[in-house]
């Protein structure tokens, strides 16, 4: 745009036409400019970091057919002028004149360093980008939304906790309350970590304690199903308990430590809400390991030793 005049008066009357624009290098200055502008960034085709003849940084840019003789005839008639660049309301440059620029193509000099010269390349070409709006929905919302969808989330939770414990108990009799002991210690131990690291619960995090809940029982489920593969082969309850826990301990761990690889790269990879389920899914898996293979184990091998059945039930 044209350059009327300079001063530190922000509130100054422009004049009929005229505009007051604030520079952006040089806080506290304004720039008094025509409101019409010369060329427009529509017209500009490129802008890139040079050096001029004597070596110093530079700026060259270059406009298309109809900005090339709009910004010849003005810089033929305006020589020794100042011209103000604007980016969004503000003026990241003036630059004088030096004499006539035909054929689009021109070159910005003065006291520039390197870095100044590509960050004014790229202040160009971002102004030449076209910004246009599509609406594709519009929808206005309340606070509520947040507060129903943790309330949604907080029933998910107790209705998967609730079905797992059922089943469990249904499914593997005394051995699976030894388990439901062991899901609700495991519950209690994500809740403490989250605690212990500063964590803020949010709804992604609370999908992560829900998957946690159906992978807490996965690891009981392989333990007491090859109990009952050994109790199978005639042997006793000690050695078909003992040998329940060794064999299903691989599977356990190859399963977990690949869902925990993942967890990893969510967090590392993503950002914001994708953190927090990673956050919750990595611990889940840490402590359904433990207490399945500790916890369950000791709870069972507490009550085998105290009770000392010749047969059980799994």
């Amino acid at each position: 745009s044209p350059v009327v005049s300079r001063g530190s008066d922000g509130n100054a009357n422009p004049g009929v036409g005229n505009k007051i624009v604030p520079s952006l290098d040089e806080p506290g200055s304004f720039y008094i400019l025509e409101s019409a502008p010369v060329v427009t960034g529509e017209e500009l085709v490129d802008a890139q970091p040079a050096f001029d003849q004597n070596g110093r940084p530079a700026v060259n840019f270059r406009f298309n057919t109809s900005g090339a003789r709009k910004f010849g005839n003005y810089t033929a008639e305006n020589i020794g002028s100042p011209f103000a660049i604007v980016l969004d309301d503000e003026v990241i440059s003036a630059p004088v004149i030096q004499s006539h620029i035909p054929g689009g193509s021109g070159i910005i000099t003065g006291n520039f360093t390197v870095e100044e010269s590509t960050n004014l390349a790229v202040l160009l070409r971002a102004g030449a980008l076209p910004a246009g709006l599509e609406f594709l929905e519009e929808r206005t919302i309340g606070p509520e939304l947040g507060q129903d969808s943790i309330d949604a989330g907080k029933v998910a939770t107790i209705v998967a906790f609730s079905a797992v414990l059922i089943f469990m108990a249904l499914s593997y009799g005394l051995f699976g309350l030894f388990a439901n002991i062991a899901l609700i210690l495991n519950i209690a131990l994500i809740f403490g970590l989250l605690s212990l690291i500063g964590a803020t619960l949010t709804l992604p995090g609370i999908a992560g304690i829900v998957l946690t809940v159906g992978m807490a029982v996965d690891a009981n489920v392989l333990v007491f199903e090859r109990i009952r593969e050994e109790l199978k082969t005639s042997r006793g309850p000690a050695r078909a308990i003992e040998l329940g826990y060794e064999k299903a301990l691989s599977a356990i761990l190859d399963a977990n430590i690949t869902t925990f690889i993942t967890a990893v790269i969510l967090f590392a990879m993503g950002s914001g809400p994708v953190r927090g389920f990673a956050i919750t899914l990595g611990l889940g898996i840490l402590t359904s390991v433990f207490t399945a293979i500790f916890v369950t184990r000791l709870i069972v091998v507490m009550w085998f030793e105290r009770r000392r059945p010749k047969t059980i039930e799994v």
